[in-house]
């Protein structure tokens, strides 16, 4: 084992409140900011706990901070080295229902993060609220200022007693080893709480000695519940959360990433929300990471077709994904479509391959059911999976769309049909050509049945540079060409028209 710390700043579990003072404090100002109570909140006036130390009070008459009908009290606990800290109401003198909450920040601050909660500690019966006051164990805070709240459960109200108990956590071994290869068992009851929920987390130190790429695993029987399944970089006292995922496979997860020889990782089995049972963790490191290789090129204007049904699974799904890669060589705004599909997809977009923990943008439904990411991008290359929400799955529609050129044809004196821009386009879109001498031509529109749809243009054009704008209210949304014909020259393209 190594010892290791977590730098919980970067916990997830951002919670509204409606902002108030502590009852030591008065509120200065309240207002409506879109629906949510806004209470001045001075910081200053908050009553100061120190570790190993109690405090008497009740919520009954004190301000109003987290949304409940009786008052809460606030206390600020002041930590100068990493300290696992347990929080306990469970006293004779605590006597009503309550609920005990811990933060990162001042409440005032509105990237406040509610670090720890529980409201029933089950362990607890010193109380004569046997089973219903709360307990706070084993936490682990680094170096800063937490706020502690006392409050009724669902508008209950009384006297209570706090207790603050601190250990010192540096270093602390809460890991356990992982390999290439293991499986390992276990079970979240019990476990450490490293991600904000109520049941513990099984923790395990992964240190490869050589870059490798792993799947990591809950999809088996042997995981009885819903798990969210996360990688963290330890950099000296600090883990970054580096990917995560929640449903794979059902309510399980899997993950596969690039990890790099010399770091240390920690693996995290955690349940979402509160859900909590036995897990088994594989770790596979021969992953065949050839898709990234073999992956179908696009290219600007492009409208490809395809079926999840048909490929492999490579991001958090049951079906199948398609998986294509895009080079960039101008910085602009560049849109990825598959509004025309014919099931709920999900889009993805990645900037390094393997594409677990390189996201840099997704979405789920843009037009209807189907998906649509707008980005700008910067020259490089680029993956984008196409799956089905959930278990959906099957045919699709992918458009790439670039930014616009000055010059649509960049050889007006030859024959050349350009994609027409909008793409997909709604119900307007623009098609330029170019004719290499002056003569007799045709521009049409085909639906995907070979029947001709509309006439752009039907005579005696000259040579050079055109550009027409076909407007296509009266049809339905769906796949179409256009073919434009000159002498013995043909070209044809194709349009995604989607309302």
């Amino acid at each position: 084992m190594k010892k290791l710390l977590l730098d919980l700043s970067l916990l997830l579990g951002i919670t509204a409140l409606c902002f108030a003072s502590s009852p030591a404090s008065k509120p200065q100002t309240e207002s409506q900011d879109g629906g949510r109570c806004v209470i001045a909140f001075d910081c200053t006036t908050v009553p100061v706990i120190a570790c190993d130390s109690e405090v008497s009070g009740s919520t009954v008459g004190a301000m109003n901070v987290i949304g409940n009908p009786a008052g809460d009290a606030v206390y600020r606990l002041d930590l100068s080295s990493p300290k696992w800290i347990s929080l306990d109401l469970c006293d004779p003198n605590t006597n009503y229902d309550t609920y005990l909450r811990v933060y990162d920040r001042c409440l005032d601050d509105p990237d406040v993060v509610q670090l720890a909660y529980n409201d029933d500690g089950q362990t607890c019966t010193e109380s004569s609220e046997e089973g219903l006051v709360s307990r706070i164990d084993n936490l682990l805070l680094p170096v800063g200022s937490y706020y502690i709240v006392v409050e009724g459960y669902s508008g209950n109200e009384g006297s209570f007693n706090l207790s603050v108990s601190c250990q010192d956590a540096t270093p602390v071994d809460f890991a356990d080893t992982i390999e290439c290869g293991d499986t390992v068992t276990g079970s979240t009851v019990g476990n450490y709480s490293w991600l904000n929920t109520e049941s513990g987390d099984a923790c395990y130190l992964f240190s490869p000695d050589a870059d490798v790429s792993v799947e990591l695993s809950l999809c088996s029987d042997g995981t009885s519940f819903d798990t969210i399944l996360s990688i963290w970089e330890f950099q000296g006292p600090i883990f970054s959360l580096l990917a995560s995922n929640d449903d794979y496979c059902g309510t399980a997860s899997r993950l596969i990433y690039a990890f790099e020889a010399g770091l240390d990782y920690l693996i995290v089995v955690d349940g979402y929300y509160s859900a909590e049972g036995t897990y088994e963790l594989a770790l596979n490191c021969q992953v065949d990471l050839s898709p990234c290789d073999d992956a179908l090129a696009l290219v600007c204007g492009d409208v490809v077709e395809g079926n999840t049904t048909d490929g492999v699974s490579y991001v958090g799904n049951e079906s199948a994904d398609a998986f294509y890669t895009f080079e960039v060589t101008t910085a602009g705004e560049y849109t990825f479509s598959t509004c025309g599909s014919s099931f709920d997809t999900y889009l993805r977009l990645y900037d390094v391959c393997p594409l677990s923990a390189n996201q840099i943008a997704d979405n789920d439904d843009f037009c209807g059911l189907q998906s649509q990411i707008s980005i700008t991008l910067d020259p490089g290359t680029y993956f984008i999976v196409v799956e089905g929400y959930t278990e959906a799955e099957g045919a699709y529609l992918l458009s790439v769309q670039c930014p616009q050129v000055a010059a649509a044809v960049e050889q007006p004196e030859e024959f050349a049909l350009a994609q027409n821009y909008p793409n997909p386009f709604n119900p307007t879109t623009t098609i330029d050509f170019s004719l290499a001498e002056t003569g007799i031509a045709h521009l049409a529109v085909y639906n995907m049945s070979g029947q001709r749809v509309a006439i752009l243009v039907n005579g005696l054009m000259e040579s050079g540079a055109h550009s027409v704008n076909f407007n296509a209210s009266s049809l339905a949304s769906g796949v179409y060409f256009y073919t434009l014909q000159a002498g013995d020259q043909l070209a044809t393209k194709k349009l995604v028209l989607m309302k």
